[in-house]
C-alpha cells in the first residue's frame, strides 16, 4: 500500500502539466507488444536487448554498456542529445540522411518527461526515422528507493510500449553503481533483457509453516551469482505451484518443516527436512544447468 500511494501521488502531481505538442504515429497500437524499428548499429538497436548507458563506470557487479561523458561515448559510436522541441522535420530529414547513424540521446525537462519523449519517439516513427533512441531520465534529490519507483514508472512505460534502445539514469545524489543496477532491474521488470537471478515469493500466510523472510535471504545468498533465472519461493503447496508457475525452480513449503522442491511446474523431490532442502535445491540447480 505505501508504494502504491507513492506511484499514485507521483503520477498525480502531473495533472495540468502544460501541453505536449505530440500526434500518436497513426500506425502505433498500444494494446499489442512491438519494438519500434530502429537501426543496428553494433550492439545497439535493430531489435536487440535495450542497453544500459551511465555517465561513469561502475564498482559493483553489473557494469553499463556504454559511458557517456557529456559529449561522446567510450565506444566509437557517434552520441546525439535531442529533445522533443529539437525535432523539426528539418533536423529529422537531417538524422535520416547522415552517413554516420548517431544513437540520441533523448531528454526532456517537462513536467511530464515521459510523455514528451512518447511524443517525441512518435514524431520519428511518423517521420521513419529509425535513429535508436536511448531515454535519459534525471531524478535529482531524491533518496534511492524513491528514484527507483519514479524511473520504474517513467521508463516502464516507454519500454512495455517498445520504443526504447537504451536507458540512462542521472542523479547528483545517487552512486553510479545503484543507478546502473537500477537501470537493468527495470529492463528485467519489463522482461526486456534478463540481467540476474529472479525471485517469485508469496506474502505468506496462516498456511505458511517456515520462516520465510529469513528463507528468501537464505536462498538468495546461495543463488545469485546465477544469471537469467527465476526462482519461486511459496510458504504452502496449496496456491505456490501455481503462483510461481513461470519459475524454473521451485522452494514450496510441504508441512511443517518439510520442503518440496520443483522444476517448473513439476515435483522433483517431496518432503524434504527443511534444515537440507536449500542445499538440495543448489545441488540440483547446479546440475541441471550442467546436462542443458
Amino acid at each position: 500500500i505505501p508504494v502504491a500511494r507513492q506511484l499514485r501521488d507521483y503520477i498525480a502531481s502531473r495533472a495540468g502539466h502544460p501541453y505536449i505538442d505530440g500526434i500518436p504515429y497513426k500506425d502505433f497500437d498500444p494494446l499489442h507488444f512491438h519494438r519500434r524499428i530502429s537501426h543496428k548499429i553494433g550492439f545497439v538497436g535493430g531489435g536487440q536487448a535495450p542497453i544500459v548507458v551511465a555517465l561513469g563506470k561502475s564498482d559493483g557487479a553489473l557494469q553499463p554498456d556504454l559511458v557517456f561523458d557529456g559529449k561522446y561515448f567510450d565506444k566509437p559510436i557517434a552520441a546525439e542529445r535531442i529533445t522533443l522541441a529539437d525535432l523539426t522535420p528539418e533536423r529529422i530529414a537531417i538524422l535520416k540522411n547522415k552517413a554516420e547513424v548517431p544513437i540520441l540521446l533523448l531528454e526532456s525537462h517537462h513536467m511530464n518527461a515521459p510523455a514528451e519523449m512518447r511524443a517525441a519517439i512518435h514524431r520519428l516513427m511518423a517521420a521513419h526515422c529509425n535513429t535508436p533512441v536511448v531515454a535519459c531520465l534525471e531524478y535529482n534529490n531524491v533518496p534511492l528507493e524513491q528514484l527507483q519507483l519514479y524511473a520504474a514508472a517513467d521508463a516502464g512505460f516507454l519500454l512495455l510500449d517498445g520504443l526504447l534502445d537504451g536507458l540512462l539514469l542521472k542523479s547528483d545524489s545517487i552512486p553510479t553503481r545503484q543507478l546502473v543496477d537500477t537501470s537493468f532491474a527495470i529492463l528485467q521488470a519489463a522482461r526486456q533483457r534478463v540481467s540476474k537471478t529472479e525471485y517469485i515469493s508469496c506474502p505468506s500466510c496462516g498456511r505458511t509453516m517456515f520462516d520465510i523472510e529469513s528463507t528468501i535471504a537464505r536462498i538468495k545468498a546461495g543463488t545469485a551469482h546465477l544469471k537469467g533465472l527465476k526462482i519461486g519461493i511459496m510458504g504452502c503447496i496449496v496456491n505456490g505451484p501455481g503462483e510461481m508457475a513461470d519459475a524454473d525452480y521451485g522452494y514450496v513449503g510441504a508441512g511443517r518443516g518439510r520442503i518440496s522442491l520443483y522444476k517448473g511446474r513439476t515435483c522433483i523431490e517431496k518432503n524434504i527436512p527443511e534444515e537440507d532442502a536449500l542445499d538440495k535445491l543448489l545441488q540440483f540447480i547446479e546440475s541441471d544447468r550442467k546436462s542443458q
